[in-house]
Parts: C-alpha cells; structure tokens; sequence
C-alpha cells in the first residue's frame, strides 16, 4: 500500500483528518 501512503501523506500536509479517513477506506 505505498501509493496510499503517498496520498495520505500529502493529503495529511493540508488536512490531517482526511488523511485519517483516507486510512480508514
């Protein structure tokens, strides 16, 4: 799952809380 990471982790620079539903879907 690296290219979930990926998106998470510049999802996570602008919105922390997405990035956690980003992991939870």
């Amino acid at each position: 799952k690296q290219g979930g990471s990926v998106i998470a982790t510049t999802v996570d620079e602008s919105k922390p809380h997405t990035a956690a539903q980003t992991l939870k879907a």
